[in-house]
């Protein structure tokens, strides 16, 4: 009557604290990071057919949608719900014998997502922003020309490599966007959907790197390839519409625009970005000078 718990895979990353009978006592693991964070993903298998509670010593670790979980690896996905099965702390979940399942924080999304992803969406180009200092090819997704009249956009997620849902809503719109000829004839989207490729390949918290991580790396200089690139590429398009799409709460069920406007001569920062609606629809638009939430209307 055992489980083993296995992160030997892309995005990998748990900590066992010890067993107790039919419970694991589990940590998140924030190697890296100078803080404690909230990812965890990992393989459970058990050599019998029973009821096995995992615990977090750490803390609040279980989000308000509940644990995703997955019978093939990883190709899909299904959730415990919150409350049926799963708290704040932990879950239960009943396991069959020599059945691999794994379990994460969220519906995961890693390179081999997003080539399943580029491959069902051909109208999406593909090309290389960088190199990783762990050698990786960072990808650069490209929607649109670079013709005069084109609004120059950029997108971006992962600065924190744990954040995947953020990812999740990134191949989303570029869905949209791909199908949309008239979106095409406006805008010129560039997309970066793992600014921080290694920590996301390596199942890190990404968040609160040390010395810092990708999301505060802006200064000069800057320690990592993929934001040296994002700023030489914003040098060269200067983009009049940047996304950076983060998710790094549990229990925050609600969409937050942070927005600046830039001028033409790039030293102004204040005014309205105005998502278009063909691609976000039911978007409540972005007024110059507000703040606060923004909620999307079904």
């Amino acid at each position: 009557m055992a489980v083993k718990i296995n992160v030997d895979f892309p995005g990998g990353s748990v900590v066992v604290r010890g067993y107790r009978e039919r419970k694991v006592l589990l940590r998140q693991d924030t190697w890296g990071s100078s803080i404690k964070f909230l990812y965890f993903y990992f393989e459970a298998e058990s050599d019998d057919t029973d009821w096995y509670d995992f615990d977090f010593v750490s803390g609040h670790s279980v989000s308000s949608g509940g644990v995703a979980y997955s019978l093939d690896r990883g190709l899909t996905w299904e959730h415990l719900p919150f409350g049926a099965g799963s708290d704040k702390f932990g879950f239960r979940y009943f396991m069959r014998k020599n059945q691999p399942v794994r379990f994460c924080l969220g519906q995961q999304f890693l390179q081999a997502d997003l080539e399943r992803f580029l491959a069902g969406t051909p109208n999406i180009r593909r090309e290389v922003l960088c190199r990783s200092l762990g050698k990786r090819e960072v990808e650069l997704l490209r929607i649109g020309s670079d013709a005069p009249d084109r609004i120059p956009v950029l997108l971006t997620a992962r600065h924190h490599a744990c954040e995947m849902h953020g990812t999740q809503v990134m191949m989303g719109l570029l869905a949209a966007a791909a199908a949309d000829p008239d979106f095409q004839k406006k805008y010129n989207v560039y997309a970066v959907p793992f600014v921080d490729k290694d920590g996301v390949e390596e199942g890190l918290q990404g968040k609160a790197r040390i010395p810092h991580d990708h999301n505060r790396d802006y200064g000069d200089p800057s320690i990592y390839p993929e934001v040296r690139a994002l700023k030489a590429l914003d040098q060269e398009k200067h983009f009049q519409i940047v996304l950076d799409f983060h998710c790094h709460r549990l229990f925050r069920e609600k969409i937050f625009f942070f927005w600046q406007s830039v001028s033409p001569d790039r030293t102004q920062y204040r005014g309205t970005l105005r998502p278009d609606r063909s691609v976000w629809p039911g978007l409540a638009e972005l007024q110059p000078g507000r703040s606060g939430e923004i909620r999307l209307r079904a």
